[in-house]
């Protein structure tokens, strides 16, 4: 009998033997998993931060170039400014260096006469002034007072001398 208590000894020493360097394989095999899932982690998560790096620069470009073309549009849009004063028939008012100028709007070509031109850049819901120094008196009437840019009418106004 202990002949075979021997052999069942010696077969379990074996089973562990071999399960003991199976654990040590697999635990082997577990830290270099575990290495590579870090490494894995750390290259997503750097790239992560690259592909957020170069979205914020492209809003940034983005941002950049929106304010460049508003700069040049407004360069572009910089739109001569012409006043145009005429009595109720539309007959404009005498003065000594008028501008004859024929402006395209979309409603087509207007022709106007202004008794005076500046250089201005509209924007959407601005002021302008425009100072004239009537050459003459004008007479009792109804007047129109009209200004134009090189895209068409901005405003008119009109009064009364009495």
């Amino acid at each position: 009998m202990m002949d075979s208590l021997l052999q069942v000894k010696s077969g379990l020493e074996s089973n562990l033997d071999q399960l003991g360097k199976s654990f040590s394989n697999l635990s082997a095999d577990n830290n270099w998993l575990s290495e590579q899932l870090a490494t894995a982690t750390n290259i997503i998560a750097e790239k992560g931060s690259v592909i957020q790096a170069v979205k914020s620069q492209q809003v940034q470009n983005e941002k950049v170039l929106r304010v460049q073309v508003q700069r040049l549009q407004t360069v572009k849009d910089r739109q001569q400014i012409y006043l145009v004063i005429t009595d109720d028939q539309g007959v404009p008012i005498v003065s000594r260096n008028p501008v004859q100028v024929t402006l395209n709007t979309d409603k087509g070509p207007v022709a106007i006469t202004a008794q005076a031109t500046q250089m201005q850049n509209v924007m959407e819901n601005q002021s302008i002034a425009l100072a004239y120094q009537l050459e003459d008196r004008l007479k009792k009437g109804t007047y129109i007072v009209a200004v134009y840019s090189t895209k068409g009418l901005l405003g008119m106004a009109g009064f009364r001398l009495v």
